[in-house]
């Protein structure tokens, strides 16, 4: 009958509104989940960064005295280039 063609097409009309929002809801979600990730991964660079040069100073603090300076330079130069 023309009730239950109505009722049909209102149900067929809040499911594709309540389908489009949920793809709007989800793009925003996923949105700031990428820009969270690609911080966390710029904020890891970072660290690993800092852990190699913390490493490097204590491989070069276990030179000996007359090759020290030398090795000190030579990491000084290639921090200056890393960057």
């Amino acid at each position: 009958s023309t009730v239950q063609i109505w009722i049909k097409g209102i149900v067929a009309v809040v499911g594709a509104v309540g389908t489009i929002m949920v793809n709007v809801v989800a793009a925003i979600y996923l949105q700031m989940h990428k820009e969270a990730s690609s911080a966390l991964g710029e904020f890891h660079k970072r660290l690993v960064k800092t852990n190699q040069l913390f490493l490097s100073n204590v491989l070069a603090s276990r030179v000996g005295d007359d090759k020290r300076d030398d090795l000190l330079a030579e990491l000084a130069k290639g921090i200056v280039t890393a960057n």
